[in-house]
């Protein structure tokens, strides 16, 4: 899942392609966007902003060290 999920950067085309792999691989997974977020330690509402290319994962989010 940290593989999954860390990305640096802040060009607005890649938070876009980042965001497509992540609704892909999440679905691949039969995981909801709730279930990734209890996971890695986050709200439900920054996956959903992950997956539309609103922000970007920090390194400093939870659990993905």
């Amino acid at each position: 899942l940290r593989m999954l999920l860390y990305y640096q950067g802040g060009d607005h085309v890649l938070q876009e392609k980042f965001g497509e792999f992540l609704i892909e691989q999440r679905k691949k997974r039969n995981l909801t966007q709730k279930e990734i977020a209890k996971k890695i330690g986050v709200s439900t509402a920054a996956v959903s902003k992950w997956e539309r290319g609103v922000s970007i994962v920090k390194d400093t989010t939870p659990n993905m060290m």
